[in-house]
């Protein structure tokens, strides 16, 4: 355990709260690209792509393709999306 499934886990926690998937859909899952796994239309509408794509290279398969820990808090400035302000 370290920062790579520290990241998993955040993302996978991301994923489940917007209502996409569970650890069972992502193991038939062939790949995590954004074009081959789908969002509910709500979350598309409401989350940024940026977003939704950061939450999806969390969840790589390869914890060297993961994001790593420090650049998880630049998701904000890079969408443009910050809840609240």
């Amino acid at each position: 355990m370290g920062p790579a499934a520290d990241v998993y886990a955040t993302g996978l926690l991301g994923r489940e709260l917007l209502g996409a998937m569970v650890p069972a859909d992502l193991l038939d899952a062939e790949s995590l690209d954004p074009a081959v796994v789908s969002w509910p239309d709500e979350v598309e509408e409401v989350v940024p792509k940026a977003v939704r794509e950061c939450l999806l290279r969390a969840l790589a398969r390869n914890p060297a393709k993961r994001l790593r820990p420090r650049s998880c808090g630049c998701v904000s400035r890079r969408s443009g999306w910050c809840p609240g302000r």
